[in-house]
């Protein structure tokens, strides 16, 4: 996800990070899961 960002690519960035966090949040991993699988490049 770091590389990601550095190279601009802000939107996979912070989709990678938060599927990577997804399954350690407990009651909130699917939404957050469900939150990176919609992100949008801009």
């Amino acid at each position: 996800a770091l590389a990601l960002y550095d190279l601009g690519l802000h939107a996979d960035a912070l989709r990678e990070a938060l599927a990577a966090l997804s399954p350690h949040m407990g009651r909130y991993g699917r939404a957050v899961g469900a939150y990176a699988a919609e992100l949008d490049d801009e």
